[in-house]
């Protein structure tokens, strides 16, 4: 019996001494180090920089309202960017994305592709050559968007464009054409056999040209918006006469101004609570 019960004080004893052991390790075991976070800045339109094997510089942006015959379905914003391959052989152009506050990615719109100079999915550059285009979005306004630009499919790397916040979109009004002047044709005068003794008949003087039509009416907006509230949508190039408008008089406030070149800007902000998701606004000359 006294040889059992040594045994069992043995094993305790021993169980004692590794839970010692196992705390002393683990006193001695440093604390894993929080992995600092990694802050990207944006760059800047107007900025050159290198990104994998791209260098890339954002002239500029803006938003339309089309882009020649291709509309939005929300509302496109055009980015004006030159790029360079810097690889050792001819590469594709990654593709631009557009992201916003929220973390969503949006993709370049494939409408205007054929439109002037915009670049196409697949603008493959030479090495060392360099190119300036255009690419479009076709997102919702009123939101803040940076640009991000790929260094290549093997590099992994990106990097942030910061662009201009637009809280007012100002669309150009395209249902105003501009009157164009015929040209007059001359009057070829018909010469008339006269007597020598009679005077001669004076021929009539030109006719004036005729002044080309203008248009008395028009569409500045049918279709959809994201507009906050007390936010405002210019449409330009009206005529300087009297104008009227219709409109949804509970969710829009206008306001005219007249430019110097004698042309009318409307001003129309949104009255409504929330956000505005329509616009539906038209025009006709008062009688």
């Amino acid at each position: 019996m006294s040889k059992i019960v040594k045994g069992l004080c043995e094993l305790v004893g021993g169980i004692v001494i590794l839970i010692f052991i196992i705390r002393a390790i683990s006193d001695k075991t440093p604390d894993a180090k929080t992995a600092p976070e990694v802050v990207i800045t944006p760059h800047a339109l107007g900025e050159q920089f290198s990104v994998g094997y791209w260098v890339y510089r954002c002239n500029g942006d803006e938003w339309v309202p089309t882009i020649g015959s291709a509309f939005p379905d929300a509302a496109f914003v055009v980015i004006d960017i030159t790029a360079q391959n810097n690889d050792k052989s001819s590469s594709t152009l990654p593709p631009l994305h557009l992201v916003d506050t929220k973390g969503r990615k949006y993709d370049a719109s494939s409408k205007p592709m054929y439109e002037g100079k915009f670049f196409g999915p697949l603008e493959e550059l030479n090495p060392g050559v360099s190119k300036r285009g255009y690419v479009a979005f076709d997102v919702p306004p009123n939101r803040e968007y940076v640009l991000e630009v790929g260094g290549g499919f093997e590099s992994g790397e990106s990097a942030l464009v910061a662009l201009t916040p637009h809280t007012t979109w100002e669309a150009q009004s395209s249902a105003v054409p501009q009157p164009i002047q015929p040209t007059p044709q001359p009057i070829t005068p018909v010469a008339r056999p006269e007597p020598p003794s009679a005077p001669p008949v004076p021929q009539p003087a030109p006719a004036p040209p005729v002044e080309a039509s203008k248009p008395t009416s028009g569409v500045l907006c049918n279709w959809p918006v994201e507009i906050p509230h007390n936010g405002e949508v210019k449409f330009r190039n009206l005529p300087s006469d009297r104008l009227k408008f219709t409109f949804d008089h509970d969710a829009w406030l206008p306001r005219i101004q007249r430019e110097p070149d004698g042309t009318q800007t409307l001003i129309m902000q949104s009255i409504k609570p929330g956000i505005q998701t329509m616009c539906d606004i038209r025009w006709e000359i008062a009688p």
